[in-house]
């Protein structure tokens, strides 16, 4: 069991992981950043419970990532409306510190 963890943990790039984090609710912080030459999409609900890595409350997603584009899209959705969204994160900030990196974005409450 050890094992496969370890390899589980060294496909992925981590270290060490937290207990992933959810949020429910309004987009409260959008911002589009760039951190030594990758573009990143920030994100913060107004209710979330981030992985203790988190440590400046918000999620991230890097712009190379495949479902960048939609999950972009879908919070904007959210954004201009007022709408709540949900987000479940990975459990690791690997991708900005102190930033959780997202898994999964849904409209329904709940992923």
């Amino acid at each position: 069991m050890k094992r496969i963890v370890a390899i589980g943990l060294s496909l992925f790039g981590v270290g060490f992981a937290y207990a992933a984090g959810t949020a429910t609710g309004q987009v409260t912080y959008l911002v589009d950043g760039h951190v030594s030459g990758v573009e990143l999409l920030y994100v913060r609900l107004n209710t979330e419970s981030n992985a203790s890595c988190a440590t400046v409350d918000r999620f991230v997603i890097r712009a190379s990532a495949p479902q960048f584009k939609t999950i972009a899209a879908m919070f904007l959705g959210a954004y201009l409306p007022g709408s709540s969204v949900s987000i479940d994160g990975v459990g690791t900030c690997t991708t900005s510190v102190g930033s959780e990196d997202i898994s999964v974005v849904c409209f329904a409450s709940g992923c």
